[in-house]
């Protein structure tokens, strides 16, 4: 074979992987995570800059901005069935979902302001789950729990299983693991974490 073929040859196994990346990337950066499901009220879809009324069984993907009216509530279910509520008033973007077949690996919610009450099946393996606002990041691997940013103060509620939070700037903490009745007794389910 000669050096012309092999370079022919070479240069069109680069053009194919290329754009077998290229269509690999487009296809998970565009790919829906979930469904929103709008139970009262309404809310607003930001999806490449661009603003539209969002209505139930809409397809959620990465990087989209949910904004819940006044007078709504609203959740994303996601696609292992893991619950994500929002409540009125509140915004979150959707930074990063991950699944391992079925069940989902990792998460990443940016609450910009308001309440988000997550309801998280069981996570593959390593996997991690994270709600974060400007002045906490809340990491769980399978539990219920709320997360509120109400007037630059966030608050961290578990209401099952475990939770780790790390303010912003401070070190990790780790909560125990908490059954599902509700107590103010620090160490308990139902503490609040500030």
């Amino acid at each position: 074979m000669s050096n012309l073929a092999k370079l022919f040859l070479f240069s069109l196994v680069v053009i194919v992987i290329v754009i077998v990346l290229v269509l690999y990337w487009y296809k998970t950066s565009n790919a829906e995570i979930g469904n929103l499901n709008i139970y009262e009220g309404s809310a607003e879809l930001v999806r490449n800059n661009s603003s539209r009324s969002a209505n139930t069984g809409l397809g959620i993907n990465l990087s989209d901005v949910i904004k819940v009216g006044d007078n709504g509530r609203v959740a994303i279910i996601l696609k292992d069935g893991s619950v994500v509520r929002l409540e009125a008033g509140s915004e979150v973007e959707i930074g990063n979902i991950e699944y391992q077949g079925q069940k989902l690996k990792n998460a990443f919610f940016h609450l910009k302001f308001g309440r988000i009450w997550s309801s998280v099946e069981p996570l593959a393996e390593g996997g991690s789950y994270n709600v974060e606002t400007p002045t906490v990041v809340a990491t769980v691997r399978g539990t219920k729990f709320n997360v509120d940013y109400l007037g630059n103060t966030s608050n961290v509620l578990i209401h099952e299983n475990s939770l780790m939070r790390k303010s912003v700037g401070k070190k990790r903490t780790k909560n125990k693991k908490r059954k599902s009745k509700k107590t103010s007794k620090k160490g308990k389910t139902g503490q609040k974490i500030k």
